[in-house]
């Protein structure tokens, strides 16, 4: 598992120095995937005053930099496994 700053050095090292703009260009198909996933299901989600749900989105990049979603869960793994997510 890597953090972004790991990923973001991988890809300046992979793309001549333009990791910052690649990550920028993920991160913000990542927040449209996840907004339209969300507006989806909105009319089916229960709504209640004072509380939250949790959801976990898988994505996948490919060697073009697509995004894709993979997957959404309900009640993602919270739990610490690795360095990364000790952080």
């Amino acid at each position: 598992m890597w953090s972004v700053e790991s990923l973001v050095e991988y890809l300046d090292a992979t793309s001549g120095g333009k990791g910052e703009e690649i990550w920028a260009g993920i991160r913000g198909k990542m927040m449209q995937i996840s907004q339209y996933t969300m507006h989806c299901v909105q009319e089916s989600m229960d709504n209640q005053k004072g509380c939250f749900e949790w959801f976990g989105l898988d994505f996948m990049v490919d060697e073009s930099y697509s995004t894709w979603l993979l997957e959404c869960n309900i009640s993602p793994d919270l739990s610490i496994g690795t360095e990364v997510l000790d952080r």
